[in-house]
C-alpha cells in the first residue's frame, strides 16, 4: 500500500497566503474526509483516501506554514472530533485518523513552541454540516440530542468557529498543545 498525500498544495496555498497578504499568522487545518465502513469494507483506498487528508494534510500545512511564520510566531489550529475518542460503528479508519490529529497536535506544540508557533486542536461534537448529514444513520441524530447536556440542537458551524477563533487570538497567547472538546457536552 502506498500512501499519497500532496506536499504541493499545502505549499501553494501558504504561497498565495502570503503573496496575497504579505505575511501568515494562522493555519487552520480543517480538511476532511470521513466514509462510514466496517471492518469487513475497509480496504487500502479508503485507508489512503483518510489518512491522506485527515493526517497527510494536517502534517504538510503545519510544514508549510511553519516555514514562515515570522519571528512572532503564529498559531495552527487543528480540526480534530469527539470520534477520537468516542468512536462511532463503522468509523475505526476517521476515528483513528482524528486521534492521529491529537497525536499531530501535541508533538508539533513540543517541536513549534520554541518558535512561539501554538498548535492547538479543537474537537467538535456532533455538528450540522453536510459530512455528518451524509454519514448520519436514521435515527441517531435525536440520539445525539438525547446524550447532549446542551441538547435543543446539533453543533453549528459557527461554534466550532468561535473555538477556533479564540484559539487563533491574543486571549490563548499562553495555550498550545491542547485538544478543546466543542461538542454541547456530548462527550465529558
Amino acid at each position: 500500500m502506498s500512501l499519497k498525500v500532496s506536499v504541493a498544495i499545502p505549499a501553494e496555498l501558504v504561497a498565495a497566503t502570503i503573496e496575497a497578504f504579505g505575511r501568515l499568522d494562522l493555519l487552520v487545518n480543517n480538511a476532511a474526509v470521513a466514509e462510514v465502513a466496517t471492518l469487513e469494507a475497509i480496504d487500502a483506498g479508503h485507508l489512503q483516501r483518510h489518512f491522506a487528508a485527515n493526517v497527510g494534510a494536517v502534517l504538510f500545512g503545519s510544514q508549510a506554514a511553519a516555514r514562515v511564520f515570522g519571528e512572532k510566531g503564529g498559531a495552527i489550529v487543528n480540526i480534530s472530533s469527539i470520534n477520537a475518542s468516542q468512536p462511532p460503528p463503522g468509523g475505526a479508519v476517521y476515528s483513528a485518523t482524528k486521534a492521529a490529529v491529537e497525536a499531530v497536535t501535541k508533538c508539533l506544540a513540543i517541536e513549534l513552541g520554541p518558535r512561539r508557533i501554538r498548535v492547538n486542536a479543537v474537537a467538535p461534537g456532533a455538528t450540522d454540516t453536510g459530512m455528518l448529514r451524509s454519514v448520519l444513520r436514521p435515527g441517531v441524530e435525536q440520539e445525539i440530542l438525547e446524550k447532549t447536556l446542551l441538547g435543543d440542537r446539533l453543533g453549528t458551524p459557527e461554534d466550532i468557529a468561535a473555538v477556533v477563533a479564540f484559539l487563533a487570538g491574543p486571549d490563548a497567547g499562553w495555550i498550545t498543545g491542547q485538544v478543546i472538546n466543542a461538542s454541547g457536552g456530548l462527550q465529558i
